[in-house]
């Protein structure tokens, strides 16, 4: 059986990442700001069509990635989980360590 290996992270590495997160909006606030007072009758417009293209990205990626089942077993961690009965809403199976789940759920296994 192999062991997924996850690596820990330390107190260090969370505070520095926390506080690193803090700074960028810091900056981002303060851009924003800036610009607001800098360019007042250009702001609204130009924050609109952001917001708008933004919204607009986010469609056509959702439209266009396609939606993939999560085959990775919960007890070996491979790729190897597949429907018991073909058809079936429920039950999972593993290829490669044999686990088997009689009510796990997983949604677009059978397009796979």
């Amino acid at each position: 059986m192999k062991v997924l290996k996850r690596r820990s992270r330390t107190i260090v590495e969370l505070v520095w990442k926390s506080g690193l997160l803090q700074f960028i909006w810091v900056i981002l606030v303060s851009g924003a700001l800036f610009l607001l007072v800098r360019f007042r009758p250009l702001f609204l417009p130009v924050l609109a069509a952001l917001f708008a293209a933004a919204l607009l990205f986010w469609i056509l990626g959702c439209v266009f990635s396609p939606a993939r089942p999560a085959r990775r077993c919960p007890r070996c961690g491979e790729e190897g989980l597949v429907k018991l009965r073909r058809g079936e809403p429920v039950g999972v199976r593993c290829e490669k360590c044999g686990y088997q789940d009689k009510t796990k759920y997983v949604a677009y296994l059978d397009e796979w």
